[in-house]
């Protein structure tokens, strides 16, 4: 049942003059107190017991993951890339002293209220401060810690310069695991029922003052660009997340200056650099210009909320004011919106995607004039790149970039294509073209060279006319060896370059069109399950999920036939165990078969995407009944 709390917002809101979600998280968000500001990720999950069912359906799927065997199979590859039998035997001793240790900590307990986790870039070496806050279950608390401890001891036995420390800092039992000349610290703190694993000094220090209450850094929370943020998204309920990238951005260019002065830096120096130092500057002044280039997002947020048997996500990602300014700004431009997003999706189809994608005419500019203003010998490998281009015969600008255009829509229909993997979904895909005459020429044109070419080899594509497709101009190309498997429909209508699974998906996509076939909207399970829109949007889909757990697992059981064809061989036989042990994964991912459907719609507003994703899960399947729950069995006659 969902929570009352929603209700409640949603009469404040009715009787204020504005929104109210400017204000902090809710009460249950406890630990964001404790993060500081300056972090440019901050991810924070609570337990609420509405969304507890989730949680049971993954329960399988791990103890499944546990008794694999592939810990084992683990074990058994790093042993056998060492060297020697005594560096085998105490490889094998600390995997068996870790494995113990990692088993004696209740990983579940440890987060059961909530947890937060969160990332910063604050010392020049370009190691992150890392931060993970918990509050345990209460019954297990102090069993964790000193299970937590236990790993801390067991990493430092690795070497003869770590040692574990231990302290009492701001009121909290600290940890600490040194290593000489290791540029950063593990800890491990204990306060009241907050349980901390932090990587940095500075991390812990700040960490432990904000705990504490003592006047220091600011909270994340009560930064005016996080408040700001999370108030243009409802109100977390199960987690909220944040990402800073404007931030991120300045603090890697801010790292990585200092390995790189400028080429005419006036400072003075001792003595010149090696031409190996100079290389290493040049790199790095190459990517802080591609970090330039590509600073164009301000932040992103998302909260999420579970609603009966879905669970509901509401994001923004925010752009800066002059993004268009940037290289990448230019590529995203001002996306389009389609008016309808259905107009071509039938309506039996499973899945869909409409998106306004990006300009990549724009972006095959802005990565040539990079590579010839920021690259030592950009002008010669431009050159070097027009000379092959010439030698193939196809020119990236002039023959598919002039004419593609932005927007794309792809649907699966039902399956009915024969294959030799038996049926499989057909499907459509379609990409906006600028100008049609050109593309079907160049579409045309490309078909005709790709054939040359095999022909060139002795082999041939086969194309034919797609007679039954109701549109002209339309092919059917595939290719013998692929006959069983791919048999592309490929044309130009109105403004869409076509590619279909076949002539009939290609009609139902025209007959859609033109309001022959009803249209998606008009399906039952989107109708329930999916985000349908009410105007326009600049992305919408719907994915399928019911048979993702066979679909992983049919893959990972691929693994063991793949590990045939990989000879016995001393230096192979890792790589065949590797491939059996993806194999052991099969059973466990076919466990993953209580999702339903995941649906997302997105608008943008000049400035800022807005999002709405629903994930859908089948109902728990009821608890096995206990012996006390079944009806006893009448003895059966024998008719004696």
């Amino acid at each position: 049942m969902r929570s009352k709390r929603p209700y409640f917002v949603a009469l404040l809101i009715s009787l204020s003059p504005g929104p109210i979600f400017a204000g902090p998280l809710p009460e249950t968000f406890t630990l964001g107190q404790y993060i500081p500001d300056d972090c440019w990720m901050y991810t924070h999950v609570v337990n609420n017991p509405d969304a507890r069912f989730i949680s049971e359906h993954w329960a399988p799927v791990f103890e499944a993951l546990k008794n694999s065997g592939i810990e084992n199979d683990l074990r058994n590859f790093f042993i056998g890339i060492l060297p020697t039998e005594d560096d085998r035997a105490a490889f094998d001793a600390f995997w068996q002293r870790s494995w113990d240790l990692v088993r004696g900590v209740r990983w579940g307990d440890l987060v059961d209220r909530e947890f937060a986790f969160a990332q910063r870039y604050s010392n020049p070496m370009m190691v992150p401060d890392v931060i993970f806050l918990c509050r345990p279950k209460p019954a297990t608390l102090d069993a964790n810690v000193q299970g937590l401890k236990a790993i801390l001891d067991n990493l430092a036995s690795l070497s003869d310069t770590a040692s574990v420390t231990q302290e009492e800092l701001h009121g909290a039992a600290v940890w600490s695991l040194n290593i000489v000349n290791v540029p950063f610290t593990f800890h491990l703190f204990n306060k009241d029922d907050v349980v901390g694993i932090i990587m940095g000094q500075r991390a812990l220090r700040h960490t432990l003052a904000l705990l504490e209450g003592t006047k220091g850094p600011t909270a994340i929370v009560d930064s005016p660009r996080f408040t700001r943020a999370v108030a243009e998204v409802p109100p977390p309920e199960d987690s909220v997340a944040y990402f800073d990238a404007k931030r991120l951005v300045a603090d890697l260019q801010k790292s990585l200056a200092p390995m790189a002065p400028p080429p005419d830096s006036a400072a003075p120096t001792t003595k010149p650099c090696s031409t190996e130092t100079a290389h290493v500057r040049q790199v790095v002044r190459v990517l802080i210009r591609a970090l330039d280039s590509c600073d164009v997002l301000d932040y992103a947020v998302i909260t999420e909320q579970t609603d009966g048997l879905q669970r509901i996500a509401h994001s923004v990602t925010r752009l800066q004011k002059d993004y268009k300014a940037k290289p990448l700004g230019r590529v995203l431009g001002t996306p389009s919106s389609f008016e309808r997003f259905d107009r071509y999706v039938p309506v039996d189809a499973t899945a869909f995607h409409v998106s306004s994608g990006i300009d990549l005419g724009a972006l095959y500019k802005e990565v040539l004039s990079f590579i010839q203003s920021s690259c030592n010998e950009g002008d010669a490998m431009l050159a070097r790149w027009d000379a092959l281009q010439a030698k193939i015969g196809f020119n990236l600008q002039a023959d598919l970039l002039s004419w593609l255009g932005r927007e794309s829509v792809t649907f699966y229909l039902p399956g009915k294509m024969m294959t030799a993997f038996g049926p499989q979904p057909d499907w459509v895909v379609m990409l906006r073209v600028k100008d049609s005459n050109l593309a079907a020429e160049k579409v045309n044109a490309g078909i005709t060279r790709l054939n040359a070419l095999l022909q060139a080899r002795e082999q041939a594509l086969l194309i034919t006319p797609a007679t039954s497709v109701q549109a002209e101009g339309f092919q059917n190309v595939t290719h013998p060896l692929l006959v069983m498997f791919l048999r592309l429909t490929i044309g130009v209508w109105d403004d869409w370059l076509i590619i279909g699974s076949s002539e009939s998906a290609v009609n139902k996509c025209l007959d859609t069109a033109a309001g022959k076939v009803q249209t998606v909207t008009a399906n039952a399970r989107f109708q329930k399950e999916g985000v349908v829109p009410t105007g326009p949007v600049c992305s919408a889909s719907f994915e399928d999920m019911s048979r993702l757990g066979q679909d992983l697992s049919a893959v990972m059981g691929m693994m063991a036939l793949f590990s045939l064809s990989v000879p016995d061989e001393p230096g192979a036989r890792p790589i065949k165990a590797l491939l059996n042990s993806l194999a052991k994964l099969a059973p466990a991912l076919g466990k993953i078969d209580f999702l339903s459907s995941t649906s997302t719609a997105s608008t943008f507003d000049g400035q800022a995407w807005t999002a709405k994703t629903v994930t859908t899960y089948k109902p728990p399947k009821p608890a096995a009944p206990t012996p006390a729950d079944t009806p006893a069995t009448a003895p059966v006659s024998t008719g004696r």
